[in-house]
């Protein structure tokens, strides 16, 4: 399987993919912020040349 896109509540979906035999061959998990919870979410990093 090359793409997998869930729509779920994080732990039990992270849960489910470990116990379905996907332990070690996840590269990338990208969790998005809660909606509608009045809460300001922000990230920043520094990108050196």
């Amino acid at each position: 399987m090359k793409n997998l896109q869930i729509y779920s509540e994080n732990l039990l979906a992270i849960r489910q993919l470990l116990e379905s035999g996907f332990t070690g061959k996840i590269d990338l998990i990208y969790i998005d912020p809660l909606f509608a919870s009045n809460n300001v979410f922000t990230f920043s990093f520094a990108i050196f040349l």
